[in-house]
């Protein structure tokens, strides 16, 4: 699997380079993504194509994070100063969501779509 230190490499692409999709599974998902204006996940799994959980584990063992279901964050209790460390625009703006502050760190950790935002990742 690639590592976390090939950035360039479209969701897509990593997709079929882990099993998830065929080659014309990622043109069908990439077209449909396209036409409805979303992203290429997305349309991977609403075509059929794909469920979530695999999905997501490739893509976190692609870019060297922690694999977090939607089921898992359904359930997780967030405290509200955690939730308070990002401002509700801030979190929708740049599509982040808040999960862990590790005090003896400093290190507040967030779910995110996009993992390759590495910039918005560190602010």
């Amino acid at each position: 699997m690639p590592s976390p230190a090939s950035p360039k490499k479209s969701i897509g692409e990593v997709l079929v380079l882990a099993g998830i999709l065929t080659a014309e599974q990622r043109g069908r998902a990439e077209r449909h993504a396209e036409e409805e204006r979303s992203r290429v996940e997305e349309s991977a799994i609403e075509l059929g194509f794909v469920e979530e959980a695999p999905m997501l584990k490739a893509l976190s063992a692609h870019y060297g994070t922690q694999f977090v279901s939607t089921a898992q964050l359904a359930k997780a209790t967030i405290d509200k100063p955690t939730l308070a460390m990002v401002p509700k625009r801030v979190a929708e703006m740049f599509s982040v969501f808040p999960v862990i502050f590790d005090p003896a760190t400093g290190t507040l950790s967030v779910v995110t779509a996009d993992p390759k935002d590495s910039d918005t990742l560190r602010n």
